[in-house]
């Protein structure tokens, strides 16, 4: 498995995509068990989910990534803890949520199963155990905003869970332990300190987090892999663990499903990752103040455009503030984000309302699919049936008429509130929540701004910290159900917002993806779903793009004297980009046009 680490915040403070309900089911392959084999290479890329190997298998997620939520979202790689862990084992993936974290309190279930630590040293870790990256941007195991985790098998853990559970049956402080279960940390069994490389005197040294966690995860993959959920060794731990896993699961006769019940029960995913983004993630009111700049920039204004419309200057400055204050008021202008939209089958869907009226009776002529919005509330109390503004990211509440066209005016339908993929109706979601909206499918592509009033700036367009790397051609097996391939692939770029779909000039329909998993969704969803055909799935696609015209050599003078380059600044003003092209040297030219046909080999 590959280790890879997923980060759940929003940098911008917008509704993360890979929190969107989407279906479960994954296509992907599941991880092997546990044990050695040859190794085997692969590219395979997902935004959020997967389970992760030293064979690198491949396997999936959140929407957002969820989508969601996941998307999904942002990667970043989380480091091994030594170079000397066993080659053929299981790790697994990580997710990753915003820094600033406390130490977990959820307990690990002991059971007698880990082999545990038989010292009673009661010696802290030395001094010179510290973090070495302070910077509150980056995601360390030690800091608790990193999850490993395995969606397919639904189990996730923080390292503090571990920590807890062997500080106390070796008699050491909790954190003492945390610290050293990540990096190049080793147990002295003769002296029980917590020691570096150097230090260990053992003639096959682990690190604490191989010894200590990864060895516990692969000992229950062999025992369930290998004897079955009836054995008496797995009814046992099941006991000890004091998980309540139904008879009929266990007596089942493929072992990966036995192994999925005791481990998503034993470690839950779903406990994981919720206590690392409470614990770690800044509450709305402090991350709205922190982030409005990025969410809402001040615009400049001209002279003649603040004479003109001083009110409605002013006005927008209001719910500037009512959004970086995040006000519930009942007086404050409802301001929404729409980060996303997501297609539910409308079988899914609620039949009553909050007061026990009917809804969602749609006739049998009515699209199976019915596009969500998925949605953040940054001010005010939105209310089902209100009228609001949909507002483009292109608006200017200050150019009056010359912009009608990027607002419209929409009555909302209904609103939901979000629980796994099941939906809820509410009468009204306030500042600070996250809300499922029917009633904009018809009105919004991907993302918009919603808005009480006119006198309001659009939110800043989501930032991808990744463009869509894999690329393939995608026709039907039958040449009739074109139309319904290229209806698929417009509700399919609408669904996932990380998805590009193109046609070539040769008439070719292109999907691009973010990775191998990501891609397989995506047919998944169109086959399945959206455009219900079979498809034929080209291999990756490699675009070709150069022609600089101009001798190098005076191409290169002319760049140094007049210093010619692109330059473009990210929409948050962080980063600046400076491109400067230049042409071939002559002599590299020559040599790639006599070895063509050596390269084409």
């Amino acid at each position: 498995m590959k280790s890879a680490a997923v980060a759940l915040r929003s940098r911008d403070g917008t509704a993360s995509a890979s929190s969107t309900p989407r279906a479960t089911s994954t296509s992907a392959p599941r991880c092997p068990p546990p044990r050695a084999s040859p190794t085997r290479r692969s590219s395979s890329s997902t935004p959020s989910r997967g389970c992760t190997s030293r064979r690198t298998p491949r396997c999936a997620r959140p929407s957002s990534s969820a989508s969601g939520p996941a998307s999904c979202s942002t990667r970043s790689t989380a480091s091994s803890p030594s170079s000397a862990s066993p080659p053929p084992r299981r790790t697994c993936a990580s997710t990753a949520s915003s820094p600033t974290s406390t130490p977990s309190t959820r307990p690990l279930r002991s059971h007698s199963y880990f082999s545990v630590l038989t010292s009673s040293s009661t010696e802290d870790l030395p001094e010179d155990f510290e973090d070495d990256d302070d910077n509150e941007d980056t995601f360390q195991p030690l800091k608790g905003n990193v999850v490993f985790a395995c969606a397919l098998d639904g189990w996730g853990f923080r390292p503090q869970q571990f920590a807890d559970l062997y500080a106390k049956k070796v008699g050491v402080k909790s954190s003492a332990f945390l610290r050293g279960l990540w990096g190049p940390r080793y147990l002295d069994k003769k002296t029980g300190k917590v020691v570096g490389k150097k230090a260990i005197k053992s003639a096959d040294p682990q690190p604490m987090f191989v010894e200590f966690v990864l060895s516990a995860l692969w000992k229950m993959y062999e025992l369930v892999l290998k004897d079955g959920g009836e054995s008496n060794r797995v009814k046992k731990l099941v006991e000890n663990f004091q998980l309540k896993i139904p008879e009929r699961e266990l007596k089942n006769k493929d072992p990966k499903v036995v192994l999925q019940s005791v481990m998503s029960r034993w470690l839950p995913l779903a406990d994981a990752v919720m206590d690392m983004v409470v614990e770690c993630t800044p509450d709305p009111v402090a991350a709205q103040g922190i982030r409005v700049a990025r969410l809402m920039p001040k615009r400049e204004i001209t002279p003649e455009d603040a004479a003109g419309c001083p009110e409605v200057v002013a006005e927008a400055e209001r719910v500037r503030k009512c959004v970086e204050a995040c006000d519930v008021t009942v007086d404050a202008p409802v301001v929404v984000y729409v980060s996303k939209m997501f297609a539910v089958p409308y079988k899914m869907l609620p039949l009553k309302g909050v007061n026990g009226e009917l809804l969602n009776h749609h006739g049998a002529s009515e699209s199976e699919e019915c596009f969500m919005a998925f949605a953040r509330v940054f001010s005010g109390i939105l209310r089902a049936g209100q009228k609001v503004f949909v507002l483009s990211p292109l608006y200017d509440p200050v150019k009056g008429d010359e912009v009608q066209k990027h607002v419209q005016e929409v009555e909302l339908q209904y609103l939901y509130e979000m629980l796994g993929q099941g939906l809820k109706p509410v009468a009204s979601v306030g500042a600070g929540n996250v809300v499922a909206i029917q009633g904009l499918g018809q009105h919004i592509l991907k993302s918009a701004t919603l808005s009480s009033t006119k006198s309001c700036w659009s939110f800043s367009s989501m930032m991808f910290q990744a463009s869509p790397m894999l690329k393939v051609a995608i026709e039907p097996s039958n040449p009739t159900d074109l139309g319904a391939l290229i209806k698929g692939l417009k509700l399919l770029n609408r669904a996932d917002p990380f998805v590009e779909y193109t046609v070539t000039q040769r008439g070719e329909h292109v999907l691009a993806a973010a990775g191998e998993i990501h891609l397989e969704r995506c047919i998944k969803d169109l086959e399945e779903r959206f455009a219900k055909v079979k498809l034929v799935v080209s291999d990756p696609l490699v675009s070709f793009k150069e022609t600089i015209e101009g001798e190098g050599a005076a191409l290169v003078e002319r760049s140094k004297s007049a210093q010619e380059f692109a330059e473009r600044t990210t929409p948050n003003g962080r980063c600046t980009v400076r491109v400067q092209v230049l042409r071939l040297p002559n002599a590299l030219t020559k040599v790639l046009e006599e070895s063509e046909q050596l390269l084409g080999e």
